[in-house]
C-alpha cells in the first residue's frame, strides 16, 4: 500500500503542475477562438481550473501531504503545441483556425481525463474515498468539456467541408460557472450540481441584455438545475442541453435562488457572431 500511495501522490504532483500551466493557457486559446461558442468554453473551462487545483490541494490534505507540485512535461508539449497552433491560425481562414484549436484542446483534455482516471483508481484502492471522489468530480468535469468540444467542432467542421455559410445556433445569453461540492461550499450554495449564473470578471454581465434568459426574468445568482426535466450536472452540461435546439424552439428551466423555486420558458435566440 505505502507504494500505491507514493504512486498516487506522484500522480496528484504531476496534476497539479499539469493544471497550473492550464490556468495560464486558457486565457490565451479564449482569446485566439473566433467562434463565439468556442472562447465561451474557453472562459468557462478556465474557472473550472480555477476550482480544479483548489481541489487537487484538498485531496493532499486529506492525505496528509504538501501540496507540491512536480513539473509534467506532457503538459508542457501540449501546451507549446497549442501555442504553434494559435500562431499559424493567424494565417488560416477562422474555421480552419478554430477547428485546430479545438484540436489541441482536446488533446489536453484527454490526457488530464486519462490522469484524473487513474488516480481516482489509486485513491480507491489505497481506501482514500473522500479523495477519490474529489478526483470523481474533476474527471466529470474534464469528459463533459471534451464532450462539449467536439459538440462545437460538428457543425465547423460540416461548414469547412460543404463550405457553407456559418450555421444558425441557439442561444441563451448567461454567463454560467458549473456547480460543484467545491462551487457550492465557497459560495454557500443550496446545492452541488447545476450551473450558477454568474459574471465571468469585475464589470462583465452575467446575463446579456436583451437575451433570451434576461426576457425570460433569469438573473445573476440564479442557479439553473434542470432543462426540459434533465438534471444539469457535470455529466449533462447545460450548453449540451441547448445545443440540439434550433433558434425559436422553447425550453423550459428550473431555477433556484435562495429558498424560492421557478420554472421558466426560454425561447432560444441566434448565438450572435463573433
Amino acid at each position: 500500500m505505502p507504494q500505491v500511495k507514493d504512486l498516487l501522490i506522484e500522480e496528484l504532483q504531476d496534476l497539479l503542475n499539469a493544471e497550473s500551466q492550464l490556468v495560464a493557457a486558457l486565457p490565451k486559446m479564449a482569446e485566439a477562438a473566433h467562434n463565439l461558442k468556442l472562447r465561451e468554453a474557453f472562459e468557462k473551462h478556465l474557472v473550472q481550473t480555477q476550482t480544479q487545483v483548489e481541489r487537487l490541494k484538498q485531496a493532499f490534505e486529506l492525505l496528509g501531504e504538501t501540496a507540491e507540485p512536480k513539473p509534467c512535461r506532457a503538459m508542457m508539449g501540449l501546451i507549446e503545441e497549442g501555442t504553434e497552433v494559435i500562431e499559424e491560425g493567424a494565417e488560416k481562414e477562422e474555421l480552419a483556425a478554430d477547428l485546430a484549436l479545438i484540436c489541441a484542446a482536446q488533446k489536453v483534455e484527454h490526457y488530464e481525463i486519462s490522469g484524473y482516471g487513474t488516480a481516482k483508481a489509486l485513491a480507491r484502492q489505497i481506501g482514500a474515498i473522500e479523495v477519490a471522489t474529489l478526483l470523481s468530480h474533476t474527471l466529470g468535469e474534464e469528459e463533459s468539456a471534451d464532450y462539449l468540444l467536439t459538440t462545437i467542432a460538428k457543425p465547423l467542421l460540416q461548414q469547412a467541408i460543404n463550405g457553407v455559410q456559418p450555421l444558425v445556433r441557439p442561444w441563451i445569453g448567461v454567463y454560467y460557472v458549473p456547480v460543484t461540492k467545491q462551487v457550492a461550499a465557497e459560495q454557500h450554495l443550496d446545492v452541488d450540481y447545476g450551473v450558477w449564473v454568474s459574471s465571468p470578471s469585475s464589470g462583465q454581465p452575467a446575463v446579456f441584455a436583451d437575451s433570451p434568459a434576461a426576457k425570460a426574468g433569469i438573473k445573476e445568482g440564479d442557479i439553473i438545475v434542470e432543462a426540459d426535466g434533465q438534471r444539469i450536472d457535470a455529466q449533462h452540461d447545460l450548453s449540451a442541453a441547448i445545443i440540439p435546439h434550433m433558434p425559436g424552439d422553447k425550453i423550459t428551466l428550473r431555477i433556484l435562488n435562495g429558498n424560492s423555486t421557478r420554472e421558466v420558458t426560454v425561447t432560444l435566440g441566434t448565438l450572435p457572431q463573433p
